[in-house]
């Protein structure tokens, strides 16, 4: 009941992780990904929680910025779709009447019926795991 109907139009911005060339760049993908994933958590306190195949992209020119470099070009990827991403630690559940996310990729300890476990940083990188094993 308190959700606005927006709708944001734009141009592709990435390519699909499934059109990686080699399993180099797939793996830099992930690492990018996954430093995105750490970045948002560590400064900004903010929970991903729908970590899957179709919200991590390539960058379209295979160029990001490397950190580690002092900002040289390397392959890689980044993390969208941000719409269930929570302000982490939460005090408050969803609100939600079902669990939230990509079914294929949830981890065990947020499937669980009774599990009570609040969702975790540790959970969105095990779902990391599971993009890379499909």
């Amino acid at each position: 009941n308190n959700r606005v109907h927006t709708r944001q139009v734009s141009s592709p911005v990435g390519r699909p992780l499934k059109g990686f060339g080699t399993y180099t760049n797939l793996l830099q993908a992930l690492r990018d990904a996954i430093a995105g994933h750490r970045y948002m958590y560590e400064t900004h306190q903010v929970l991903h929680r729908n970590i899957s195949k179709n919200n991590i992209l390539l960058n379209p020119s295979g160029n990001s910025p490397d950190r580690s470099t002092g900002g040289s070009p390397s392959r890689g990827g980044f993390l969208i779709d941000f719409d269930m991403a929570v302000s982490y630690p939460r005090t408050e559940v969803s609100g939600a009447a079902h669990r939230t996310g990509t079914f294929d990729f949830m981890t065990l300890g947020v499937l669980l019926p009774y599990s009570m476990q609040a969702h975790s940083p540790l959970h969105d990188l095990e779902s990391f795991f599971y993009v890379l094993l499909f």
